[in-house]
């Protein structure tokens, strides 16, 4: 059924005490879905499948370059932080599709993963430029987005909190953002990797036919010689 705001205004106008409340109230009755989580369950159980999906084509993708990614610590710390993207969208999603649970404790559940994944991936930074002198290419390429992504979503727990904002309509697009940033680092394992593998065991096998020539003409040179 479509409302006008007028129409609202005078539905609602014997529950406040002058019209400028009506109005106030009116304007919100558009936005009740954004602070409903139960009319929100198909879009979480559509991240949660997407999330699980993509986790495991992460693994995949690493597993086929395992040899090469253990070795590289950059790339270790790229695939875990791309895994804690995934298991924050998981998990959120999954905190969504809680029945009968009121928008304050979603918004709670939220936030306190939101801080754990938080902490999580300051530490993993932390020890990357302990040891690397800096971020990870892939993760600084994505930082911007990242930090987008995490603000959304900080932003509509709260609003879920306060009944402001626009709670789970911040919310679902830093899921979504999250999602994409999987998909792009996943890609980055499946192919690019791939390329840089190839072409360092190219360089590798170089580098050994070139060793065995020189000892080929070493000992050449030794027979002669004698």
């Amino acid at each position: 059924m479509n409302f006008t705001l007028s129409s609202l205004r005078e539905r609602y106008s014997h529950n406040s005490e002058n019209e400028s409340d009506s109005l106030f109230f009116a304007k919100f009755v558009y936005m009740k879905f954004a602070y409903s989580p139960a009319q929100w369950s198909n879009f979480f159980l559509t991240m949660a499948g997407a999330a699980a999906a993509l986790t495991g084509l992460i693994f995949v993708a690493v597993s086929m370059h395992l040899r090469y990614v253990v070795k590289d610590y950059a790339l270790r710390t790229g695939a875990g932080i791309t895994l804690f993207g995934m298991i924050l969208a998981f998990v959120v999603s999954m905190e969504g599709l809680i029945p009968g649970q009121s928008r304050v404790a979603l918004g709670l559940e939220v936030l306190a993963t939101l801080c754990i994944w938080f902490a999580m991936w300051v530490m993993s930074a932390i020890k990357a430029r302990r040891t690397l002198g800096k971020l990870p290419d892939l993760a600084r390429r994505r930082l911007p987005f990242s930090y987008l992504c995490s603000m959304l979503m900080y932003l509509g727990s709260i609003g879920l909190l306060t009944r402001s904002m626009g709670g789970l309509v911040l919310l679902a697009p830093g899921l979504i953002l999250c999602m994409l940033i999987a998909v792009q680092n996943a890609w980055f394992f499946l192919t690019e990797i791939g390329l840089d593998e190839e072409q360092e065991e190219e360089n590798e096998e170089r580098e050994n036919s070139e060793m065995r020539e020189a000892i080929e003409g070493r000992e050449l040179t030794n027979k002669l010689d004698s």
